[in-house]
Order: C-alpha cells, then sequence, then structure tokens
C-alpha cells in the first residue's frame, strides 16, 4: 500500500478535497473516490468532474504521483546497504541447524543470492536425492563498486575528455612535407603518451 503524506504548504485544500485527491490516487476511479472522499453518492459523478478540474486537486495528484516516483528510486544510502550486504554475506547464512537451505527476506544479506536451484540428481533409500546450488553474488566486485561510488582508490588525474583522445592532421602541399607532418605527429603522440605537453 502506498504511504500518503500531507498536503504541501502551496496547496491548501479541504479535507474532503485531499480526501478526494488521496482517493483518486489510491483508486483511479473518480466516481468510487468522491463518495470515499464524504461527497453525496447521488452526486459522485458530477462532483468527481468538478473536482478533477480544481487545480489544487491537479497538483496535489500529481505530488502524490511524484512522491511515489521518487520513493521508487534507490537512494545512495539504500545502494551502498545493498552492496554491503553482498560482500558480507557468507554461505553459512543460508543454512539451518541440519545444514538445509534456508532463504527468507529476514536472513541478513539476503539480496547477495544471485542464484538458488534444486535439482533431482537421483533416487535413495530415503527418497529423491536432491542437488542444492546457491551462488551468491561476487563480493570483490560489490567492494569495488563501493568504493567507486564513494571515489576510494581512484586516480585524481582527470580522465581524458571523450574525443580528446582524436587526432586532427590536415596536411596542406604536396608530398614533401608529408614525412615531416607525420614525423611531428609520431613524437607529439608519444610526448602525450607519456604526460608531457
Amino acid at each position: 500500500m502506498t504511504k500518503v503524506t500531507g498536503v504541501s504548504s502551496r496547496t491548501r485544500l479541504t479535507a474532503r478535497q485531499e480526501a478526494f485527491s488521496v482517493n483518486w490516487f489510491r483508486l483511479r476511479d473518480a466516481g468510487r473516490a468522491s463518495v470515499a472522499a464524504g461527497y453525496a453518492p447521488l452526486y459522485a459523478a458530477q462532483n468527481a468532474d468538478k473536482l478533477l478540474k480544481n487545480t489544487k486537486i491537479a497538483q496535489r495528484i500529481a505530488e502524490l504521483e511524484a512522491k511515489v516516483e521518487s520513493d521508487a528510486i534507490g537512494t545512495v544510502i539504500e545502494r551502498k546497504q545493498r552492496l554491503t550486504d553482498i560482500y558480507r554475506a557468507n554461505l553459512t547464512d543460508f543454512l539451518d541447524e541440519k545444514g538445509q537451505v534456508k532463504l527468507s527476506k529476514d536472513i541478513p544479506h539476503h539480496g547477495a543470492v544471485s542464484e538458488y536451484s534444486v535439482k533431482t540428481i537421483g533416487e535413495g533409500e530415503d527418497g529423491m536425492v536432491l542437488q542444492k546450488t546457491l551462488k551468491l553474488r561476487d563480493p570483490i566486485a560489490a567492494i569495488q563498486e563501493q568504493n567507486r561510488m564513494e571515489r576510494i582508490g581512484a586516480d585524481t588525474t582527470p580522465s581524458p575528455a571523450p574525443g580528446s583522445q582524436v587526432l586532427n592532421i590536415i596536411v596542406v602541399g604536396g608530398s614533401d612535407n608529408l614525412k615531416d607532418v607525420l614525423d611531428q605527429v609520431k613524437e607529439r603522440t608519444k610526448k602525450l603518451a607519456i604526460g608531457e605537453n
């Protein structure tokens, strides 16, 4: 269920208008939203049309939609927590006391699981023999990604701008000076490669 916050200071609505906005947002049915907000059922359709044309109500509905959209996007902290879960996870986190695989969102680091499969590989005295495969995400890659996000260990020299490694040569004249120009280009390219100007 979507959590809905209060009205912003720039949009002043009556209590019923606010209730209509929230109910329309949840139900996507103007008539039902009108009745749920306390408007008379007999005039629900008429009220709903009028309410939807109200600019303050339209603004409030837009705010509600923007809030849901922004809540759907992970924050930097959430991304760092997910990466931390990945590199702190151990296979033993996913085994019970009998050595059986247990998966649940209640288990710490559950986001580290990249694959879980169960395959029947034969029959034994106690029934089917199952092969369970549990793979965790790469912890080193998670550490590297978090370091990259925080610019830890990053090279402090700026990387060249796109296109700055392209060298355009325009030779004017005949082939007499072409060899000299190419020699100058080779020398200049060597200097750029070692960081000289």
